[in-house]
């Protein structure tokens, strides 16, 4: 066997694509399902490790870095370090923005119109009032 040989990713039966292929379609009606619940801010924290573990999968199995070493394996497991960091402080920003709201409001008397998660608008809330409903 030449050495050209030796190094080729080895050949997959159709039935292990077949696995890839229905874990990452169920993967995706999990997302819609944690987003049909309606979980409050746990629905995205719970979608991005969907996200995350549906992304694992492709990465792995087929673009075939699970059969890399070395150099390669560097910059897969970088990029993940730099995506869970970005994540981090994407997350510690929308958790810590209600308090904002509430110290701006305090301090400075101002009324955001923005409103932070967890207070839905009336559109979110459920409720159907209309145009006349609110004049009176």
């Amino acid at each position: 066997m030449s050495e050209a040989e030796k190094s080729l990713h080895p050949v997959r039966p159709i039935r292990f694509y077949v696995v890839i292929v229905s874990s990452l379609l169920f993967l995706t009606l999990v997302s819609v399902g944690i987003h049909l619940l309606e979980l409050g801010v746990w629905s995205s924290i719970l979608t991005i490790v969907v996200a995350s573990i549906q992304a694992l999968i492709v990465v792995l199995f087929s673009m075939g870095l699970r059969y890399e070493k070395g150099f390669t394996m560097v910059f897969v497991a970088g990029s993940f370090l730099f995506l869970i960091f970005f994540v981090a402080l994407t997350l510690a920003d929308v958790v810590t923005r209600g308090d904002m709201f509430n110290k701006e409001h305090r301090n400075y008397k101002i009324k955001s119109p923005v409103k932070p998660m967890g207070q839905g608008t009336e559109h979110h809330s459920g409720e159907t009032k209309t145009h006349e409903a609110k004049e009176h």
